[in-house]
């Protein structure tokens, strides 16, 4: 099971964004995510389930939605397994917080194919590993963020370094929930909110507005870290000894 899980989210390369030279990686990634939840639905209860409690987890956070590298039918199937798994509790979102919380094996795992994958010279190889760290990175919250700090912000800085705007946002999204769910302290530790800054001010020359809408909030959050202590009003004036964000001269 677990060099499946390897093969998976490791072992086998898929570019983002898509490309038509991936469709034959793309059909082995479906056979491979099958025989995945496969080998997983033979564990026939909880009990049994929790003993792959890490590897359940991952299935269901590369499955959460059709993707390419699987069919309805497999992300119903991770759907289904997941629900075993946490008793048929209603809210899966809160669910899924409280496995992480509670597990930190599950963390340690996911932890270990993230650092494995989302490198700034390989990433772009890995959309299954992507779409695990974007799972992942939501669904904590604090201070399990602050635990997990340097495993999580370098992947959504170098998302954000991106030539594709579709991948400069889903670093942000990211990055927005890392500052709401972390303390103050961990950013301004090793130069954080500096590094973070500074990735924001190369997004204030973007023409998406898709991004502009996103990164306002996202600036003004960061400023609170650097200006702690202010209110925000105070924040909101503090922006004016970085005018260039919003264009001003």
């Amino acid at each position: 099971m677990d060099e499946l899980i390897h093969n998976l989210c490791i072992g086998q390369e898929l570019q983002l964004p898509a490309s038509s030279r991936d469709v034959s990686n793309e059909a082995e990634l479906r056979t491979l995510n099958g025989k995945a939840l496969k080998s997983l639905s033979q564990y026939s209860d909880k009990t049994s389930l929790g003993t792959q409690l890490a590897n359940c987890v991952i299935l269901f956070a590369v499955n959460v939605k059709t993707e390419r590298w699987n069919n309805r039918n497999q992300v119903t199937e991770a759907g289904e397994l997941f629900k075993k798994l946490i008793s048929g509790k209603k809210d899966i979102e809160n669910a899924a917080l409280d496995v992480l919380k509670q597990n930190t094996s599950v963390c340690k795992k996911i932890n270990q194919i993230i650092t494995k994958t989302l490198k700034q010279n390989s990433w772009q190889k890995h959309a299954i590993a992507c779409q695990l760290y974007f799972w992942y990175c939501q669904h904590l919250k604090f201070p399990l963020v602050s635990d997990h700090l340097d495993v999580l912000l370098p992947p959504c800085l170098i998302f954000m370094d991106s030539y594709d705007d579709d991948m400069k946002l889903f670093g942000l999204k990211c990055l927005n929930h890392l500052l709401n769910e972390s303390g103050q302290a961990e950013l301004l530790w090793h130069n954080r909110a500096q590094v973070i800054y500074d990735a924001l001010h190369k997004l204030t020359y973007t023409k998406s507005e898709k991004l502009i809408v996103l990164l306002h909030p996202t600036m003004i959050k960061c400023l609170e870290v650097f200006d702690k202590g202010l209110s925000k009003d105070q924040v909101r004036w503090a922006l004016t000894r970085w005018p260039i964000l919003f264009g001003a001269k």
